[in-house]
């Protein structure tokens, strides 16, 4: 299972296919596959090797982007956050988070200490920022209360259905004639 903060992502790169190049005598060359495994913000920890059928099984929704040729990462993009709060979120400093491959606001949320130090002090500002938006934004509170809510209704329209069935096998409704209902006028 993929932690959240690492990047995943598979790629194609040119190699030389050593044991052809000495069979025909001239260089040739092939297309592979390669997975490239990182933390975003830490780009001296980087695992990049030919894929296995393993990485395909661990990282399945990165592999179906590879293969649909959809390799952004999945997530909040980072220019969200330079519109919601452009005084505290600049455009750079989407850009600068990109060279770093960190593309996300949840990957920004989830940068190791090790990450925030290469950054530079305003990182930490950056990561705070992603976590309180992340925070604002979640719903899954929102579907609890939703459930509650539901259930609630349910017992009210219940409660309601009784009420109106105990009202139909009540007393009649009154009957309304046109004769005054009072007649001691006349025996005056």
């Amino acid at each position: 299972m993929q932690h959240s903060s690492q990047h995943v992502e598979f790629y194609r790169r040119t190699v030389q296919d050593n044991n052809r190049t000495s069979i025909e005598g001239r260089p040739v060359f092939d297309d592979k596959v390669y997975c490239r495994i990182f933390i975003p913000g830490d780009m001296k920890n980087v695992w990049d090797q030919p894929v296995r059928e393993k990485d395909k099984q661990r990282f399945p929704q990165q592999w179906a982007a590879f293969i649909n040729d959809d390799d952004r990462p999945s997530g909040t993009p980072l220019h969200t956050l330079t519109i919601i709060y452009p005084s505290e979120f600049r455009p750079a400093d989407a850009e600068t988070l990109k060279a770093q491959k960190v593309f996300t606001v949840e990957q920004l949320s989830a940068l190791p200490d090790s990450a925030i130090k290469v950054l530079g002090p305003a990182s930490r500002q950056w990561v705070k920022l992603a976590q309180d938006h992340l925070a604002k934004s979640d719903t899954s509170g929102l579907k609890e209360e939703n459930e509650a809510l539901r259930s609630e209704m349910e017992e009210l329209k219940a409660q309601m259905a009784e009420l109106m069935q105990r009202r139909k096998g009540g007393r009649p409704p009154k009957v309304k004639t046109d004769e005054p209902a009072d007649d001691r006028s006349e025996h005056v």
